[in-house]
């Protein structure tokens, strides 16, 4: 984690940006050139994830999900592998692109939908620092036009345990 908060930094200062700040759960977050709020995170010794909140699924989306739910309280199935299985939420779509693995994952309860990007490798150099953001923009801009700005109404079913949370409180490690 400190090896990943000291390249992280030094691209942010490089940036002219403020340096990551960690939080309670050990994510370190971030805001990029563009203004976007990310988290990254260490995933084993030689892995990390970048992630956001891309926006929120509509009702008639997150009904479906809800209905999807196997006997074993999800729909992820038992095929779920390495870097997938560290995620907090349901994932929906997995791919690779821009030499890197990809998650989107939605919160059943909430709606909000997270995309997380997984490297292979720790960035050490600015230019690779920048590379590896831009994809991040371009696949999150993607994301963020097929989604709503706000949640949706929440189910009777469903506990909102922290009343008042907003899109970037969502950045789940």
């Amino acid at each position: 984690m400190a090896e990943l908060h000291h390249q992280l930094d030094q691209y942010l200062s490089f940036m002219g940006l403020g340096f990551a700040r960690s939080d309670p759960t050990g994510c370190l977050l971030f805001d990029t050139a563009e203004g976007l709020s990310l988290g990254a995170m260490p995933i084993g010794s030689d892995r990390i994830r970048l992630f956001a909140c891309a926006g929120y699924t509509s009702v008639e989306q997150l009904r479906g999900l809800h209905e999807g739910i196997d006997a074993h309280g999800t729909d992820a199935g038992a095929d779920a592998q390495a870097p997938f299985e560290r995620l907090d939420q349901d994932a929906m779509v997995r791919w690779s692109a821009e030499g890197a693995d990809w998650a989107v994952a939605v919160d059943r309860t909430s709606g909000a939908v997270t995309l997380s990007m997984f490297l292979s490798s720790l960035p050490r150099r600015s230019q690779d620092w920048q590379a590896c953001l831009d994809g991040f923009v371009r696949q999150f801009d993607d994301w963020q036009g097929r989604l709503r700005d706000e949640p949706p109404a929440l189910s009777p079913h469903a506990v909102e345990p922290f009343p008042g949370l907003t899109a970037g409180h969502v950045l789940l490690c």
